[in-house]
């Protein structure tokens, strides 16, 4: 009885550290991070984008360039996987003018972007929950 009742327990926890992750892009045999009791993922070893944040920063600038009268500002999250590979965007909130189309947009040009060298836990490659913020001026990230 005291086996089952601890397999009840944990079960619960396991599933909810999967489903924090979309499901369409996480890897097989990677860890499955935990959030803490501030709902924050925490990971020894965070995803790199090649040439770092001000690379990632600079082919954002250099690829968002939507219609002039577009301005506001936008939220996305996805996965780094395992292999370093961007998936499972999601739009998680907009203000502004930003249309489904420029929304589209932009997800296209995050899945376009180079593989990341991916997070590690324990030494071990993961799927690391990644978000951004962008602001859109004009049509021109800022």
């Amino acid at each position: 009885m005291r086996n089952i009742l601890l397999l009840l327990i944990l079960v619960p926890v396991i599933s909810f550290g999967q489903e924090s992750i979309k499901s369409d892009c996480i890897c097989k045999d990677s860890i499955v991070l935990q959030k803490n009791k501030d709902g924050i993922y925490l990971i020894e070893d965070l995803p790199i984008y090649p040439g770092g944040k001000e690379a990632f920063i600079n082919y954002l600038k250099a690829n968002i360039s939507l219609t002039n009268s577009i301005n506001g500002k936008i939220e996305i999250s996805f996965v780094i996987n395992c292999t370093g590979i961007a998936c499972g965007f999601e739009v998680e909130e907009k203000e502004g003018n930003l249309t489904n189309k420029s929304e589209n947009s932009i997800i296209e040009i995050l899945k376009r972007m180079e593989n990341w060298e991916p997070g590690k836990q324990r030494g071990r490659e993961v799927d690391c929950p990644y978000g951004i913020s962008i602001e859109i001026i004009n049509g021109k990230m800022i």
